[in-house]
């Protein structure tokens, strides 16, 4: 009896240390989870509020409700890696699903979902809020598992507003930029200052979502010979001017992935830091011809001599193509008028190679998602579809048409498009509905300086990256139903539309 009771004792001092033991170990567990959540930091926004044209013309008028696309910058400042997991984020106390539903209109975060964020190491949260209640002079909570972080949404008063990728030995050097040329906005009546500047990159573009500081760099080669960005000013009709400044920044070779841009900057006595995030790709002026290929009495146009001899005195580098027998398979032809590929690119074992990459103007494939053929396609389910791009090396682009609602789809691609012609060519705007003519209303055409409006509207909304825009082309029969007079632009329209693009 004695030995029953002592082997007893001892059975259950073991469980009660062993559930001891375990307790101990959980809590160690939690506090160790709990103190790296801690040592998240957020370091910088960026943020761009929506807008639209006042001078563009609907038949419904835009929501008033105007919201913001942000880019919100976060560092693990522990001395261990963290695991994300998108389950564990909340907004304002919402899921991503939540928020996806009625408060933004697309988000990159499922994109971060199994990371391993490195200490030291920083991740970019993307959204785009539909509303006002996600717009500027709105304040905001993040939640990362334990980690809460609060930030405001404001319009900047210094930001950065272009940031062109070129190489310092000219075009066809290789595929790989080496400058940075970088434009600031200033809307402060004081000037600032850029003190230094530093990139942050990825191991690799399978980790792209993951971004590993660079070493800061003070040699940069400024606009101005002090460095400064000018203050604001005002102008002739009252209005303020925004002041401007930059920088060139030559260096070793940039890898074609995303990259985030942190300058530091001085204004009056304070000093901060602003951000942007982009896709590194090298900026040339391309000029398309569009659908080009096409069959002439049964042949293809690209198979002609003097066809492409046209495209090439008209200075045409770049066509909605991809593969074209003949053509871009023969390379006797094709060095004569060595078009760039703007198409879907779907095989990106072949198209992602440092041969094919110089010959690529974007991934193309979407058409117009504001029109999607009489559906249109939400902004979350083009960021899905261009997903599959964003561990290569290929630059992707949205082609938008309505000037109205094109602030949902701001940030969705690499390289945004638009197009939207002003003469005798279907048009999303109401064209009887403007007022330029001694009091006549026309349906036949729009005020050509609208272009110069819309691309001033893509381009703020997606700033820093790079636009494009199809400008309207002389083809025959624009007209029919559109003006019994005449079925294309004359030339002075088509010269304003470009200009104005």
């Amino acid at each position: 009896m004695i030995e029953i009771i002592a082997f007893e004792c001892q059975s259950k001092l073991r469980r009660n240390l062993g559930r001891w033991l375990s307790v101990i170990a959980l809590v160690f567990l939690l506090l160790k989870a709990d103190t790296a959540a801690q040592e998240l930091q957020i370091s910088g926004l960026h943020v761009v509020p929506h807008q639209y044209s006042n001078n563009i013309q609907w038949r419904s008028q835009p929501d008033a409700s105007l919201g913001a696309r942000v880019e919100l910058f976060v560092n693990n400042r522990s001395n261990q890696p963290l695991l994300l997991q998108t389950s564990n984020f909340r907004f304002d106390g919402k899921n991503l699903e939540e928020l996806s539903k009625e408060a933004w209109s697309w988000h990159s975060l499922k994109t971060l979902d199994g990371s391993s964020l490195a200490p030291g190491a920083m991740v970019v949260l993307c959204w785009n809020g539909k509303k006002s209640e996600w717009g500027s002079r709105t304040q905001h909570r993040c939640e990362v598992g334990a980690w809460r972080g609060d930030f405001e949404l404001n319009q900047p008063q210094i930001w950065i507003d272009t940031v062109c990728f070129l190489r310092s030995g000219g075009q066809g050097r290789g595929i790989y930029p080496d400058q940075l040329v970088v434009y600031l906005r200033n809307s402060q009546k004081e000037s600032c200052r850029v003190i230094r500047a530093r990139q942050w990159l990825p191991a690799s573009n399978d980790t792209f979502q993951v971004l590993i500081p660079g070493e800061w760099v003070e040699n940069l080669e400024h606009f101005t010979e002090s460095g400064h960005v000018s203050a604001s000013t005002g102008s002739s009709i009252g209005e303020s001017v925004d002041g401007i400044g930059g920088f060139v920044w030559s260096g070793k070779e940039l890898p074609l992935t995303y990259m985030a841009l942190e300058i530091e900057v001085e204004c009056g006595e304070s000093r901060k830091t602003i951000w942007s995030y982009q896709r590194v790709h090298t900026n040339e002026f391309d000029i398309s011809g569009g659908w080009v290929n096409s069959k002439v009495q049964g042949k293809n146009s690209l198979d002609i001599d003097l066809f492409r001899k046209l495209l090439r005195r008209l200075h045409i580098n770049t066509a909605q193509i991809e593969e074209v027998g003949g053509f871009t398979d023969n390379p006797e032809v094709y060095s004569e008028l060595p078009l760039k590929r703007f198409n879907r690119m779907q095989d990106l074992s072949r198209f992602d190679s440092d041969s094919l990459i110089p010959q690529i103007h974007a991934v193309e494939f979407l058409g117009e998602p504001q029109y999607g053929g009489g559906r249109p396609v939400p902004p979350q389910e083009v960021y899905d579809q261009l997903q599959p791009y964003q561990k290569s090396r290929l630059p992707t682009s949205v082609t938008l048409s309505e000037e109205r609602t094109w602030r949902y789809y701001a940030g969705l691609s690499d390289y945004p498009h638009y197009d939207a012609y002003r003469v005798i060519a279907p048009a999303a705007d109401a064209w009887s509905k403007y007022d330029r003519w001694d009091g006549q209303s026309i349906r036949w055409g729009a005020p050509l300086e609208t272009i110069g409006d819309m691309t001033r509207s893509l381009r703020s909304l997606n700033r820093p990256r790079a636009i494009a825009y199809w400008s309207q082309g002389a083809h025959h029969d624009w007209g029919g139903l559109f003006s019994p007079r005449r079925g294309s632009p004359n030339a002075e329209e088509l010269r304003s539309q470009a200009w104005q693009g």
